[in-house]
C-alpha cells in the first residue's frame, strides 16, 4: 500500500471501527485488538525495513532504516503481544478495573 492511498485509508478506517466495536462490547477484547494492530504494524516495519519520521502532515524528515528499523519493528511486535496476552494488565495500567472487563 502506498502512503495516503485509498486502500490504506480503507484498512485504517476498518481497523478503527473494529477497535471501537470491540471496546463497546468488552474492554479487554478492545485491548487485544489494539495489540493485534500494533503487532501488524511492527511486522510491516520489519518487512519494509523503513520507518518515516517527522511532523504529521509534512513530508518525512528522514527514515529509520536497516537494523534500527527492524529493532523498532520487534519492539512494536513485543508491545502488541503484551496487549494481546495480558489485556487485564494493560487495562489496569490505563486506569480500568479489569475485574469484569466492562
Amino acid at each position: 500500500m502506498k502512503p495516503g492511498s485509498a486502500a490504506e485509508l480503507a484498512v485504517g478506517a476498518a481497523m478503527v471501527a473494529a477497535i471501537a466495536i470491540a471496546f463497546s462490547l468488552d474492554r479487554l477484547w478492545g485491548w487485544r485488538l489494539i495489540g493485534i494492530a500494533e503487532a501488524a504494524f511492527g511486522a510491516w516495519i520489519i518487512v519494509t525495513r523503513r520507518v518515516p519520521y517527522g511532523i504529521e502532515g509534512e513530508p518525512p524528515v528522514g527514515y529509520l532504516t536497516g537494523g534500527v528499523a527492524v529493532g523498532a519493528g520487534l519492539v512494536a511486535v513485543a508491545i502488541g503481544a503484551v496487549f494481546v496476552f495480558a489485556p487485564s494488565s494493560i487495562d489496569s495500567f490505563f486506569g480500568g478495573s479489569a475485574s469484569n472487563g466492562n
